[in-house]
């Protein structure tokens, strides 16, 4: 958006200041020029949060709220007073649509209308992001970052919203080349800036596990919890939960790679490892968990190769 239409863009349009103008013209000026700026930066937010049409109907999420911090820098000369805006972190964006009374825990039932924008958006990070083989060394990864790429993971769906997953995140330099020892050798293991194991959970699914019914009663309330957890304890009895486990930790791991690629981060999904050397690393108690995949998260140092995929037809059968 080039310009803020309407009543709140002629409201901020800026006279030319002569060179006589005195130094309050001049700061006022300068004020309303970052005033109009910010303005300008928040549409732009709502946009891309909520879509073309922010505050139309079906455009826009219940109770939410938007904030722009506005800083001054105070200064004895009138003229050299300054307005800084001050746009919200990546974590203050998230945050921007939930409903301040879940403190930031849920975010409430909306209705949600997708634009082409943001499709396309989407399919662009999914044809950007790439496995990198190799990261450039000493090249740290912002915490904000981090916690964005791990709550990508946190909010993921998972079967019967168990959340089977548990992330333990590596950034010592002597853990980094354990890991890559216990990998057969992958250089992205020892040279990323940070290692996301993924545990999938086990000794917490089983059907009389604290965790699990803890879970369950929260995703079906009231009486529908006598008749899932039955129903859980017939799928449980009848399910290989290893391999059901860690391909629940797929999602997250495929949700969080994406999340990277967003932040500018470039990533590689690790499947090759000795699971047990592994755990050993981690000091992870058996029959805890299993070792689902290894995220190594960092800044490439070799060039993006063309995506190659199959065609859609080759792909999909409609019957």
């Amino acid at each position: 958006m080039a310009s803020v239409a309407g009543p709140i863009g002629k409201a901020l349009e800026i006279e030319a200041v002569s060179e006589g103008r005195d130094h309050t013209s001049r700061w006022r000026a300068s004020s309303r020029m970052s005033l109009r700026q910010g303005t300008e930066w928040l549409v732009r937010r709502v946009e891309g949060l909520f879509g073309d049409r922010p505050f139309e109907a079906g455009g826009q999420v219940a109770h939410a709220r938007l904030s722009l911090d506005t800083h001054w820098r105070e200064d004895a000369d009138p003229a050299r007073r300054r307005s800084w805006g001050a746009g919200p972190s990546r974590q203050d964006a998230a945050e921007s649509c939930v409903p301040p009374e879940t403190n930031g825990s849920t975010i409430a039932a909306s209705r949600f209308s997708p634009t082409a924008s943001m499709s396309a958006t989407l399919l662009d990070l999914f044809r950007r992001r790439f496995a990198c083989h190799r990261f450039q060394a000493g090249r740290e990864l912002p915490a904000a970052d981090l916690e964005f790429i791990l709550e990508a993971g946190r909010l993921s769906p998972s079967s019967f919203g168990l959340e089977h997953w548990k992330f333990v995140v590596l950034r010592d330099a002597d853990r980094l080349r354990a890991m890559q020892a216990a990998s057969f050798g992958q250089a992205q293991v020892g040279g990323a800036s940070a290692l996301i194991v993924i545990l999938a959970k086990l000794a917490e699914l089983a059907p009389d596990a604290d965790y699990a019914q803890r879970l369950l009663a929260r995703e079906y309330p009231g009486e529908q919890f006598a008749p899932a957890l039955e129903n859980y304890r017939a799928f449980f009895a009848n399910t290989d939960v290893v391999a059901w486990s860690i391909s629940q930790c797929h999602i997250a791991a495929a949700n969080m790679m994406t999340a990277a690629t967003a932040a500018g981060v470039d990533s590689c999904a690790i499947g090759g490892f000795l699971p047990g050397e592994v755990k050993r690393i981690l000091e992870v108690r058996e029959g805890a968990y299993e070792v689902a995949l290894v995220l190594a998260l960092g800044y490439c140092d070799e060039a993006a190769p063309s995506k190659q995929r199959l065609p859609l037809a080759e792909l999909v059968d409609y019957r």
